[in-house]
């Protein structure tokens, strides 16, 4: 969902709450990844940044994924948000530690993909070398050279990715999960959100005499948006348990929830087509979960080799902008989805 109930859930600072937040993530991503799976050493130099048997990838590519992180961040937080900490852990180090992770994974499913004797056919092959062509051509020169981007180390960087999206496939192709429709059930209200309880009690009395809710938004909400949709676990759970005990055309009565008073009329108690799209969301989000659970006794006593000290001279400040991520590209033209849940 968008931020937009956070309006009306929390009386505090948002962004060091976000920010806060998603250090936990990037911190659990890490974890959850890494965790004591993974042994690193110093040995590896020049152009490879990660190295498990045969399978290596590059400092190229972790330029690339350094780049489509500081960008997606800064689009969202500004340029300042690199110096903020949640205790010693800055935004900065939270996720150069996130890419270090991924590409480590990356590595690490490519070994595993070749013990298994998955390979990419004639087609796939055809077709990582049309995308790595395409996502030259649309970077810039600032991009190039920043990158000391060849077609050749782009390709490898495309076949790596597919050979480990395949692997991701032959891993989960059998794997079951359960998702009830009903935790999937996304609902679509109108609310008001207000610091005074009587007045929330008087727009309630206006509401329930049959004033039309925009009017009794307008008069409250001073222009606010007041329409939102409502999936599981994004509230307050006063709130989501009001919420969804409401049937289409239902109006709440006054709830205390977060320093605020609060007003809900549900208009549409199953909105289906985005139940549908969570429904898959969860759905996809809890197999990648299994995988990992099932990947991890792979990894476990793995030895990786990583660059770190290539890695670490990045210089974080002269690394270019994107104007499109590698994996939104890589998604676009490989036909695959994201190995990874929102961290980020």
């Amino acid at each position: 969902m968008s931020g937009k109930l956070n309006r009306f859930v929390r009386n505090r600072k948002v962004f060091y709450a976000t920010f806060t937040a998603i250090v936990a993530v990037l911190i659990v991503y890490i974890l959850f990844f890494n965790g004591v799976f993974f042994y690193f050493s110093f040995g590896l130099t020049g152009k490879t940044y990660a190295k498990a048997g045969d399978q290596k990838i590059s400092m190229m590519a972790a330029k690339i994924l350094l780049a489509d992180e500081k960008s997606s961040f800064e689009k969202i937080y500004g340029n300042n948000v690199w110096s903020q900490k949640t205790g010693d852990v800055t935004m900065q180090d939270a996720v150069k530690d996130k890419v270090k992770t991924k590409l480590s994974r990356i590595v690490l499913m490519n070994k595993a993909a070749k013990d298994a004797g998955i390979v990419l056919s004639k087609d796939e092959r055809s077709a990582v070398k049309a995308a790595a062509e395409e996502y030259k051509k649309s970077l810039r020169s600032d991009q190039i050279k920043s990158f000391k981007a060849t077609e050749e180390q782009l390709e490898d960087m495309f076949t790596s990715f597919k050979i480990a999206d395949k692997y991701y496939e032959y891993l989960t192709a059998n794997m079951k999960v359960e998702v009830s429709e009903d935790e999937a059930r996304v609902i679509t209200i109108q609310y008001l959100s207000l610091t005074d309880e009587n007045q929330a009690q008087e727009a309630l009395e206006k509401l329930n005499a049959g004033t039309p809710f925009a009017t009794v938004a307008g008069m409250y909400a001073n222009g606010q948006e007041f329409e939102t949709d409502v999936k599981r676990g994004e509230l307050d759970q006063t709130l989501e348990d009001a919420f969804y005990e409401l049937k289409s055309g239902e109006t709440s009565g006054v709830i205390a929830a977060g320093g605020k008073f609060v007003i809900a009329r549900v208009t549409t108690d199953n909105a289906e087509s985005k139940t549908d799209a969570n429904l898959e969301k969860l759905t996809q989000e809890r197999i990648l979960q299994k995988f990992n659970e099932s990947f991890e006794g792979k990894e476990t006593g793995t030895f990786v080799e990583t660059n770190n000290w290539s890695y670490n001279h990045v210089k974080w400040d002269d690394l270019p902008k994107s104007d499109k991520t590698f994996d939104e590209f890589f998604m676009e033209h490989m036909n695959t989805k994201k190995l990874e849940a929102s961290n980020g």
